[in-house]
């Protein structure tokens, strides 16, 4: 809650500094000592005079030069651990506090330290144990008791979390920040009276306090009282008119409503106040960025990258811009610039991975994603993207693992809620699709792919009127918006308005002529209207446009197939199959038009592969079934399958009659008759069930009544599959 803006709440101002300083220094310390341990001492002193000028770059290269002479110097792990704080390289700073509570496991500041780190990154257990064990030396201990608070807080446990909090001010009632957690924990917990009245408590404690009137703002700007926001920043730049966080807070608050010009002077104001501070005048960057103006951004950060070679994290904010404009050669460039001088920075194999992704290669990217991951698994960005590649590959259950574990490190996610949100719709669990759209919607109230999510959950449950609803807010700000004109297409077929879709479409796809998902969805609405010629010529271009687009691949097999081009249907299928190799709909409409070409062998290895690859499948199951029953397969494999499947779709006819033609090729007639009858009570105008019964009938000594089975079944169909076997076995009738 208390990170306002977007914008972190501790900023520390880097003065002109320059590594020769550090190097003289160095130098007249080597000279004026041979002493191991003075020298040691005297590059920790060294240390820690940069560190109190906020000159941390300088005080990291003395910490090293004492652990060079003493590898387990405990303070000097310490020291640096906290310059790594500083300086936002939270790997480092994990290594050394770890380093330091080995050496010292009483060493309580780097256990506090180490404990906030990992309540930071989701490991909320080991946080607590590093809590009580500092609580247990020391019960009145304030800051452990306020960890302990938050750690309860993150897990839900609010009476707990109110518990410790108010206990931190029991004993200490001067320490503002006990308050402003408090009052966080309140917050979210939806008790807004209480969490503005103890945030008064934390001014009145201490009425100098910054951070207690900025997070008096914080909560009025949640609450839409912005001239009460504002009169609290103001009263915090005045309590400390050198202090940089207040101004933060304005020019956030005046970009969040709008203000922006006001906005961009204070920022501004910062950057010509802190030239030589890369972090000041990245907020600049980030303004820019986060309020449209990419350009402007782009120039920020190239300019900060020029004058701040060394930046590292300019960089990867200009990559980020970059990305966004689609300028990917660029961002590859630089990114790989990172990747040279750290090959195992986290954050820039997660964008190696999303290049790779932009560019179709998704198992590569799969690849990369999980290698930045071995590096920084608690990384939010890197479950998402790990989800993405993973649902490009089909596999929707461990996308799914990875967009709710990225929810679980960073709740308010609105780019995973949205992705759970359309795979829940795909998997049709209506309730959790539309669970997780309000859920976005909440976290991004512009988020038009949940607006879509709904309108499909309405569409689905035949409330056209809230479906049109829907689709219109989201073609209102996205025109183009494949998602929300698939939607319309739907809800226009079902009222046979096709042409009305189709010619929204085409206007799209004239405006949009590189969106292979407009292209496909055109192809669609012609199939629809029969159009095969226009829908075929969609589909191509939608396929040039997109390779691995397995949609149109399938769409575009059904329409050679209905032009009886079998050869051009089976490769149409086979590349849908390739792009994405876990869709059982893909191996079913292989395995058809390999049934459909008499290639019974072709059709019954397709299905294996099919079962090895969801065993849980009754689809994949019930077919296979009938290819093993019914084209000299493993009879008794064949009928296990059968019942598998009869199992999972107990109202299905076909899975009804698969086990009953299964029971009558094992001789168990009787059993074959109750079942086939019980289908036909469900699909009474199946020539095919009736063809069966007919011969359940006969083997079982009743001619008559399987006669007039056979006859009924010739009847409804003359050519369905064993129509030529039922006029054999008529005709063998006395």
């Amino acid at each position: 809650m208390w990170e306002v803006f977007g914008f972190a709440m501790h900023f520390t101002i880097n003065t002109i500094n320059r590594l020769v300083v550090v190097l003289l220094a160095a130098a007249l310390a080597a000279a004026c000592s041979t002493d191991p341990e003075k020298e040691k001492v005297e590059y920790l002193e060294s240390g820690q005079e940069y560190f109190q000028k906020g000159k941390y770059a300088e005080a990291g290269i003395q910490f090293r030069n004492a652990i060079q002479i003493d590898q387990n110097y405990t303070e000097a792990h310490y020291q640096l651990a906290r310059t790594f704080v500083r300086l936002g390289e939270w790997r480092g700073a994990y290594q050394e506090l770890q380093k330091t509570v080995e050496l010292d496991p009483d060493h309580f500041d780097a256990q506090l330290e180490l404990a906030t780190l990992l309540l930071a990154t989701g490991e909320y257990d080991q946080a607590q144990e590093k809590a009580e064990l500092i609580l247990e030396a020391n019960p009145d201990q304030v800051a452990a008791r306020v960890l302990l608070g938050l750690k309860y807080a993150a897990t839900k446990d609010i009476p707990s979390a109110v518990q410790e909090l108010e206990r931190a001010i029991e004993l200490d009632p001067t320490q503002t920040k006990s308050y402003i957690r408090l009052g966080g924990v309140y917050y979210n917990a939806g008790k807004k009276g209480e969490a503005e009245a103890i945030l008064k408590k934390a001014i009145k404690a201490d009425p100098n306090s910054p951070l207690a009137r900025l997070s008096l703002a914080s909560f009025y700007s949640l609450e839409k009282r912005t001239r009460e926001a504002e009169e609290q920043i103001l009263a915090a730049m005045e309590a400390d008119p050198e202090a940089l966080l207040p101004r933060f807070y304005l020019g956030g608050l005046y970009g969040a409503t709008g203000r922006l010009t006001e906005a961009e002077k204070v920022y501004a104001e910062l950057k010509q106040g802190s030239p030589d501070d890369p972090r000041v005048n990245r907020v600049l960057g980030l303004f820019y960025r986060r309020s449209g103006q990419r350009e402007k951004a782009v120039a920020e950060f190239e300019s900060l990258v020029a004058s701040h070679p060394n930046d590292q994290d300019s960089k990867k904010h200009l990559i980020a811009v970059l990305m966004e404009l689609q300028q990917m050669d660029e961002a590859d460039r630089l990114n790989q610039e990172i990747l040279a001088s750290d090959p195992r920075d986290p954050q820039s194999l997660l964008v190696r991975g999303r290049l790779l992704l932009a560019q179709g290669k998704t198992r590569e990217a799969l690849n990369e994603i999980q290698e930045s991951l071995r590096e920084e698994p608690n990384s939010a960005p890197g479950h998402y993207f790990l989800g993405v590649a993973q649902s490009a590959l089909g596999d929707t259950a461990q996308a799914k693992g990875a967009w709710v574990r990225a929810l679980e490190l960073r709740p308010r996610m609105p780019q995973a809620q949205l992705r759970m949100a359309e795979a829940s719709l795909r998997s049709r669990d209506f309730a959790e699709a539309m669970r997780y759209a309000e859920e976005a919607l909440k976290s991004s109230p512009g988020l038009t792919g949940a607006h879509a999510v709904r309108a499909n959950v309405y569409l689905s449950q035949g409330e056209a009127k809230k479906a049109e609803e829907e689709i219109k807010i989201v073609l209102e700000r996205e025109p183009g918006s494949p998602a929300a004109l698939a939607t319309l297409f739907s809800l226009y077929a079902g009222q046979n308005k096709v042409k009305i879709a189709l010619e929204r479409i085409s206007t799209q796809v004239q405006l949009n002529p590189e969106s292979a998902a407009l292209h496909r969805l055109l192809g669609q609405a012609y199939f629809s209207l029969e159009d095969f010629r226009k829908a075929e010529g969609s589909l191509e271009k939608s396929i040039e446009l997109a390779p691995n687009n397995p949609d149109a691949h399938l769409l575009l097999g059904q329409i050679h197939f209905l032009h009886g081009s079998m050869e051009k249907a089976i490769r149409a299928a086979q590349a849908a199959l390739e792009a994405n190799p876990n869709s059982v709909a893909n191996y079913v409409f292989l395995a058809n038009l390999y049934e459909k070409e008499g290639n019974w062998q072709e059709a019954q290895k397709v299905y294996e592969r099919a079962h090895r690859m969801d065993p849980e499948s009754p689809v994949v199951a019930n077919n296979l079934a009938y290819l093993y029953i019914e084209h000299g397969g493993d009879l008794n494999l064949g009928l296990s399958l059968a019942q598998e499947a009869k199992m999972k779709l107990p109202d299905s006819p076909s899975a009804g009659d698969t086990l009953g033609w299964a029971y009558y090729k094992k001789g168990l007639h009787g059993m074959a008759i109750a079942e086939f009858e019980d289908c036909l009570k469900k699909d009474p105008d199946n020539p095919i069930i009736r063809y069966h019964l007919g011969m359940a009938y006969l083997a079982s000594g009743q001619p008559e009544r399987g006669g007039q089975s056979l006859q009924e079944a010739l009847r409804l169909s003359s050519d369905f599959d064993g129509a030529a076997s039922a006029r054999q076995a008529l005709d063998s009738l006395p």
